[in-house]
């Protein structure tokens, strides 16, 4: 099980924070995805992990667009909004935005995550045909050097909550 998850998403909120309706909204998008009741209950299932009797460490840093489009539609959006507001007062989820006006970043190539478990760590690399698993420690130590600069351009937990809710209040 792993103990601390780590995330840089670029694109769409994280699938350990999607609510049903957002994750439906990004399956039905995806034309090759068969049974998009499957993939949302699946995702689901994975979020339990987080009410587990020793949850991981959550830290997820997202690109403000992240907050701003509107998957699913206005309704939906607003509820996973709120969703992101109520799941990042537990100690053990830390949500950061990086907000639009860092222009220039080095997170500009993709999204990424670093998973500590009990066995060490590796990396997960997003891609379009599936992605890419890394376990080579001179590729991690970039990708956290990667995370850590993302996270120094973030905005601070509080900051970033009040920024969340801005945007939430905004959709109609």
């Amino acid at each position: 099980m792993a103990r601390r998850v780590e995330v840089y998403q670029a694109l769409v909120v994280p699938g350990l924070l999607q609510t049903s309706d957002y994750g439906r909204a990004l399956f039905e998008a995806v034309e090759d995805v068969v049974d998009v009741d499957q993939g949302v209950a699946m995702r689901l299932e994975r979020q339990k992990i987080l009410d587990s009797e020793e949850p991981p460490q959550l830290r997820v840093l997202l690109k403000q667009s992240v907050l701003e489009d509107p998957v699913g539609g206005p309704v939906v959006m607003k509820a996973q909004l709120a969703h992101l507001l109520k799941v990042s007062t537990r100690p053990n989820v830390h949500v950061r935005v990086l907000p639009r006006s860092k222009g220039v970043h080095v997170g500009l190539d993709g999204s990424f995550m670093l998973i500590q478990g009990r066995r060490g760590e590796c990396g997960y690399i997003e891609a379009v045909d599936g992605g890419r698993l890394i376990t080579d420690p001179t590729k991690l130590s970039s990708l956290r050097v990667r995370l850590d600069r993302i996270g120094d351009d973030a905005l601070p937990r509080e900051a970033s909550r009040e920024l969340i809710l801005r945007l939430m209040e905004r959709m109609t």
